[in-house]
């Protein structure tokens, strides 16, 4: 995958997460499409630091 559509796969994992599901289960699911390991590895970290971050973020987007 290039870079770009990287970050699109981040984009889109934040942006479709409902708060009303296990966010493990939620992973585990949305990654069944990535089959290389390094790049599963880099959409979770970024999907768990968002949702760690979140009201940092909100603050920093004002």
């Amino acid at each position: 995958m290039k870079f770009g559509e990287l970050i699109e796969k981040c984009m889109q994992m934040v942006e479709n997460f409902d708060p009303k599901k296990a966010v493990s289960s939620y992973v585990d699911d949305f990654l069944k499409s990535v089959a290389n390991p390094y790049e599963n590895v880099f959409i979770k970290q970024v999907f768990y630091g968002v949702i760690r971050y979140k009201s940092f973020l909100k603050v920093c987007t004002l």
